[in-house]
């Protein structure tokens, strides 16, 4: 039987560095490189090769949220604009081309109104109605469109932040097994363990 080599703290401090350094390195893609007091005391600084490019992504990144935000708040002022007045009563589920047909009736006198009742001004209500609807239907799709091209965005950076934390785990399993006893171990079974109980989950949907 093979003995267990008994690393002494220098050799393990060695292989910690290794590892938080590898570690590192796949994350710079994703997050770019850690400040300098984040590191441990035997991890030398990161060049940053890409860092142009990264300042360019972030600021798309800001014009576009700012492009969201823009598009949000226009569609929710067409929305209100076209409101009808707080005290006004609204036809319950009505298309809006029935409320314009309806309109059209009551200015051509083929509705029966109640004595006391403009049908021009029943007419001008049944028409505010169904502008009102046509804004609630271009606010939702608008919200759709801005939602779907959101998470669009959102999807390589998500693939991305997974194929990072898989390549983690792998590179966290060989510090466990180059050192058994260190904090690589410890961390590999935590991490294995958030794993089983996520694929568990992930199963029994």
């Amino acid at each position: 039987m093979q003995q267990k080599k008994v690393l002494t703290q220098q050799e393990r401090d060695a292989i910690t560095a290794k590892y938080q350094r590898r570690i590192i390195e796949l994350g710079i893609p994703v997050f770019g490189p850690p400040d300098e007091g984040d590191l441990g005391p035997n991890v030398v600084p990161f060049p940053d090769p890409n860092a142009e490019e990264r300042a360019i992504a972030v600021e798309a990144g800001r014009a576009k949220a700012q492009e969201f935000q823009d598009r949000i708040v226009d569609a929710t002022i067409q929305l209100l604009e076209t409101a009808p007045p707080p005290d006004e009563l609204r036809p319950a589920h009505r298309k809006p081309g029935d409320l314009e047909r309806t309109a059209a009736r009551l200015r051509a006198h083929e509705v029966d109104l109640p004595e006391g009742f403009d049908p021009e001004q029943e007419a001008a209500t049944f028409e505010g109605q169904a502008k009102f609807s046509r804004a609630q239907i271009a606010f939702g799709q608008e919200m759709d469109a801005v939602a779907l091209e959101a998470l669009t965005g959102l999807l390589p950076i998500l693939e991305a932040v997974r194929d990072f934390a898989l390549n983690v785990f792998h590179e966290v399993k060989r510090w466990a097994e180059e050192d058994p006893d260190g904090p690589g171990a410890d961390l590999y079974r935590e991490l294995n363990k958030a794993r089983r109980k996520g694929a568990g989950r992930s199963r029994g949907r």
